[in-house]
């Protein structure tokens, strides 16, 4: 939302310019669908139970191992211009496994799932100079602690990402692609395909220990389609990257990611994760405005009274040769009991709000912006109706109301209920007829 702009009070007569303008250049905020910045205090502390960040449901859940926690590292990673914040997630020393994972709302699923779509993750990686098998997952379930028990083999030497139970998922890890040994520090995709071992495709980027922006393409196609997972060690964020950049991809691989609502991380040492996003564009995880993307102005807010039609007022502006052409629009409400809009897809309608027993009560309208056709989000802006019972408190609210000592019941209008009013007081005297002690 834009920030609150100056109010006024609309009139049943205003005046309505739909403006589509052209011009060279356009901006839009990023469209994040989850993000994870570890915006947590204090530093050195376990993960658990920690619930900030967007798109999830729940807090942190993490596992000890040797007495080694996920804990809260600080500083966090920093990589070019990519907004950063707080601090970032690793593990207390290196003994042992541990996994941490966090559920994501239905909403995020919902919208980072969808058949015939493509979704994209960042995460900023540093990864660890030994003992190099951390893991990074999008999927249907977390890791498990207890990989080579689970396979009843006795070897307690073996470190591989394994699940606890068969399932599905995407994502990248230093684990080597036999799935079990160290890698030896190359980024590495990773998938599980109804299954609870991995299977890994080596890559050919090797970071070290700096730090790295790894991101990832996910092209989820029609039913029974193979879908596909392009990981980029990203050093321009200027441009999009280009599938055949891909340092590793999987692409014979057919999911059911519908029920992809779990992002988790593993490691057997002390890599480090900080600035989690999905979302649809690379623009959207990486924090780079798409120049192509219109500018939305859903208008100016205003002050009015209950039941006044009130005629809204927006601006877009679209770029020349974005390929915006044949716009899409929807208006909506929070919150909606009373709310009636003319035509809620129409560029400039009128809306009649009912108020609610609050004096003043406001409702937020959003504007919705989407080309037809086009599958991302839309472009997006609000803009607020505060509603008083009548016009007069409206008048009052707004501040153009001047005294006038005439209106002596303050009803808004000097006629004879206010002569009466004063009649009734009519020469009446009110100096001092003697001293008064104080």
């Amino acid at each position: 939302m834009n920030k609150r702009k100056p109010t006024k009070i609309v009139p049943t007569l205003a005046v309505v310019a739909m403006a589509i303008a052209v011009l060279a250049t356009a901006s839009a905020d990023a469209r994040i669908v989850v993000e994870e910045q570890f915006i947590y205090e204090p530093v050195e502390a376990n993960i658990d139970g920690q619930n900030g960040g967007i798109g999830f449901d729940g807090p942190w859940v993490s596992s000890v191992s040797h007495g080694r926690i996920y804990w809260i590292r600080s500083p966090g990673l920093s990589f070019s211009t990519l907004p950063v914040a707080g601090n970032a997630l690793s593990r207390y020393g290196s003994a042992g496994r541990a996994q941490a994972h966090r559920l994501l709302s239905d909403a995020s699923r919902v919208s980072l799932t969808g058949d015939n779509t493509t979704v994209w993750f960042s995460v900023l990686f540093q990864a660890p100079s030994a003992h190099r098998y951390a893991a990074f997952l999008f999927g249907t379930y977390k890791f498990s602690t207890q990989g080579s028990v689970m396979l009843g083999d006795g070897d307690e030497d073996r470190n591989p990402p394994y699940t606890p139970v068969d399932g599905q998922g995407f994502g990248f890890t230093l684990t080597g692609a036999d799935g079990t040994s160290d890698g030896g520090g190359t980024i590495n995709a990773l998938a599980f395909n109804n299954s609870s071992a991995p299977t890994v495709v080596a890559g050919a980027f090797n970071p070290g220990t700096e730090t790295s922006l790894i991101v990832a393409k996910i092209n989820w196609k029609p039913d029974g389609a193979p879908d596909e997972l392009f990981l980029f060690n990203i050093t321009d964020l200027a441009s999009e990257p280009s599938e055949a950049a891909a340092i590793v991809s999987i692409t014979n691989l057919v999911f059911n990611q519908s029920a992809f609502n779990t992002v988790a991380m593993w490691d057997t040492n002390n890599a480090i994760f900080d600035e989690i996003r999905f979302g649809h564009t690379f623009a959207d995880v990486t924090g780079v405005l798409d120049p192509n993307l219109p500018s939305v102005d859903a208008g100016r807010d205003v002050i009015t009274w209950s039941g006044e039609p009130v005629t809204l007022d927006p601006n877009v502006v679209i770029k020349q040769g974005s390929g915006w052409t044949d716009l899409t629009y929807a208006w909506s409400a929070e919150p909606s009991d009373g709310v009636e809009f003319s035509d809620p897809d129409a560029f400039a309608p009128t809306v009649t709000i009912a108020k609610s027993t609050d004096n003043p009560s406001v409702v937020t309208l959003t504007l919705a912006v989407n080309n037809e056709g086009r599958t991302e989000p839309p472009v997006t802006d609000a803009m607020t109706i505060e509603l008083y019972d009548d016009s007069c408190l409206a008048a009052k609210a707004v501040g153009s109301l001047e005294l006038d000592p005439t209106d002596i019941d303050g009803n808004c209008n000097t006629d004879f209920k206010d002569f009466a009013l004063m009649d009734v007081r009519w020469l009446d005297d009110y100096v001092l007829i003697g001293p008064i002690p104080e």
